[in-house]
C-alpha cells in the first residue's frame, strides 16, 4: 500500500505541474492576470484534467524553443510550456474557439 500511495502522490504532483503550465505561460505572455477553470475526472486507471482560459493557445512542439527564440519571440514561452506539458502527460489536446482555449491533459497510472 505504501508504494501505491507514493506513486499516486508523485503522479498527482506531475499532473499539478502540467496543469499549472498553461496558467503561467498565458499570464507571462500577456502580462494580464488570467483565470483558468479546471475540471478533473479520475478512475482507477486514468486522470483527466481539462483547463479553460481566455488567451492565446499553447503550441505543443516536440522540441523546446532555443535560447534565441526565448529572448526574441514573444510566443516562445507558450511553446516552452507546451513542450513541458507534452513531456509530463500521456496525451494532450489543445482546442481554441472564439478566444477560449481548452487544454485536455490525460494521465495513465
Amino acid at each position: 500500500m505504501g508504494q501505491s500511495l507514493y506513486a499516486a502522490t508523485v503522479g498527482l504532483s506531475i499532473a499539478t505541474g502540467a496543469l499549472n503550465e498553461p496558467y503561467e505561460a498565458v499570464q507571462g505572455a500577456s502580462g494580464v492576470p488570467t483565470t483558468v477553470s479546471v475540471e478533473a475526472r479520475f478512475d482507477e486507471l486514468n486522470l483527466d484534467l481539462t483547463a479553460r482560459y481566455t488567451g492565446p493557445p499553447l503550441e505543443i512542439p516536440n522540441t523546446p524553443p532555443g535560447q534565441d527564440e526565448l529572448l526574441n519571440d514573444e510566443r516562445a514561452l507558450l511553446r516552452l510550456s507546451g513542450f513541458l506539458i507534452r513531456r509530463q502527460t500521456d496525451q494532450v489536446l489543445i482546442e481554441e474557439k472564439d478566444g477560449i482555449c481548452t487544454v485536455h491533459l490525460h494521465f495513465e497510472h
